[in-house]
């Protein structure tokens, strides 16, 4: 099963989820929705994928069209046939299983 929901076909049910968010989001609340440590939401900011802003000494909240945005580029980057297909795709072509299995 996939860690990372936003990488299967439901992408258009998870867009539904996070427009009922409030505009500012918390790190936890969104690394429980997408089912990830709150850590990788954090490497998810610091490359760019997310956009956030401080509201505190130490507090961060993310916008939810950031989210938004996120969930599109990702929903557009997925192969036909979904991750498992492109996975078993890259075995074949490297000659790790036959495409017969």
């Amino acid at each position: 099963m996939a860690k990372e929901p936003w990488l299967v076909d439901g992408a258009d049910e998870m867009l539904l989820h996070v427009s009922k968010l409030p505009p500012l989001v918390r790190v936890s609340k969104l690394a429980g929705l997408f089912d990830m440590a709150r850590q990788r939401v954090y490497e998810l900011l610091e490359m760019g994928e997310l956009r956030g802003c401080k509201v505190g000494p130490r507090a961060i909240r993310i916008t939810r069209g950031s989210v938004e945005d996120f969930l599109r580029r990702r929903a557009a980057d997925l192969p036909v046939g979904g991750v498992r297909a492109e996975a078993r795709a890259q075995r074949v072509k490297r000659g790790r299983v036959g495409p017969w299995e």
